[in-house]
């Protein structure tokens, strides 16, 4: 790995561009090994699905994640916003008003 580490992302319409070094490319003698890698991270079915990708590629990139027997580790989680209300309807049926049938 070279001693140069950076990482260039950039927004674009599908997603995310990632540029960065390309460590082949100081070992091999071909004109057709290119200096940089760029790639695109993107879901088109889900935007946050996207972002955790392009999160996973940060975390992978820099040697960050950890693992399992590390004291402690980065994790991504996705969770509900905490004003997030459910559009599904929860009824109380403590006071339900129904017809006493035992007359």
């Amino acid at each position: 790995m070279s001693d140069e580490w950076y990482l260039k992302i950039t927004r674009v319409s599908d997603g995310y561009l990632l540029e960065y070094p390309n460590d082949a490319y100081s070992r091999v003698d071909n004109p057709d090994v290119s200096p940089l890698i760029q790639s695109v991270v993107a879901d088109d079915e889900d935007e946050l699905k996207g972002g955790e990708s392009l999160l996973w590629r940060v975390i992978d990139h820099f040697e960050l994640a950890g693992d399992r027997y590390d004291k402690e580790r980065l994790r991504i989680t996705r969770e509900p916003g905490d004003k997030y209300v459910a559009d599904t309807v929860i009824r109380d049926w403590s006071h339900d008003q129904r017809e006493d049938i035992s007359a």
